[in-house]
This record gives C-alpha cells, structure tokens and sequence, in this order.
C-alpha cells in the first residue's frame, strides 16, 4: 500500500471513489429523532459525513441541516438497531455505515483514542450528491497525500 501511495498522483474524485469503494457498507435508516440522539451517545459510534467534515472546518456551505451519519461497529448494529427501533425504509432520516473488514476507530497502544481522521471524513464526502462536498473530499485526500509523500521523500 505504501508504495501504491508513493507513487499516486492526485487522482481527482472519481480515482478516490473508486480506490476507496466497498470501504463501508452504508444503511439508510428510518429512526425517530430521540433514537438518533440516543445513538449517538452510544460509546464506539462516531459522527460521519457532512456535518461531522462542516464541523472540522473542511471547506463545505451547508445550505440545510445535512441527514445525519454515524459509523457504527457492525457487530454492535443489530443489537443497537433493534434496541433503539431503527429500520431500513424508503425515505431514510438517517444514514450509518458500517466499515468492512477494519474498524478505523480502534485504539492502538500507544497511539491515544481511535478518532476520526480527516482522510475518513473526506471518504465520505465522496459520496455526497453534492458536488462542492465531493470536491472537498477530493481536495483534503489530495492535500493529505501531498504531505505524506512530501515527509517520505516520495514526490
């Protein structure tokens, strides 16, 4: 991967999409606003999307209030989503994603608490229907990628 990386050039938002593809399956879901509240004080849930990248200062114009995502750890949902109500529907008010094959949140010795990146939240801004969102993400993993060659010596 590192050697991957060493030599990509920027590849714009549809290289990005298409690298960071099938990374998280992601649920829409019909929930009652208490349920979303209480989610998100669930310990391991972390905000996502839109409002969590507005939030971090990432360059995006929120013209209404965004549908909330949260990452969920997959083996909690089913017992979260039935505990809390929470059901796939036609006109979701919700949206979780649920990483595949790695949890991105997890501490690791030494490291401190397992927060969300910036490189996580331009993932998901890739897949926003707006285009500025999408430009966002695309410009931040450009940028974080620029810096990490540039501090391995690899552009």
């Amino acid at each position: 991967m590192r050697r991957y990386l060493a030599d990509l050039i920027d590849p714009g938002p549809d290289g990005w999409r298409a690298a960071l593809r099938g990374r998280s399956s992601v649920l829409g879901i019909v929930a009652h606003p208490a349920a979303i509240e209480r989610l998100r004080r669930v310990h391991g849930v972390h905000a996502a999307g839109l409002s969590a990248a507005a939030s971090r200062g990432f360059d995006l114009v929120a013209l209404a209030d965004p549908m909330p995502e949260l990452y969920v750890e997959e083996e909690q949902w089913h017992d979260l989503s039935c505990s809390l109500a929470l059901r796939d529907g036609p006109e979701p008010n919700l949206r979780v994603r649920l990483p595949k094959e790695v949890w991105p949140f997890a501490v690791v010795e030494g490291r401190g608490q397992g927060l969300i990146g910036d490189a996580l939240l331009a993932a998901d801004l890739l897949e926003s229907a707006e285009p500025r969102a999408v430009a966002a993400g695309a410009a931040c993993l450009g940028e974080l990628l620029a810096r990490w060659q540039d501090r391995r010596g690899c552009a």
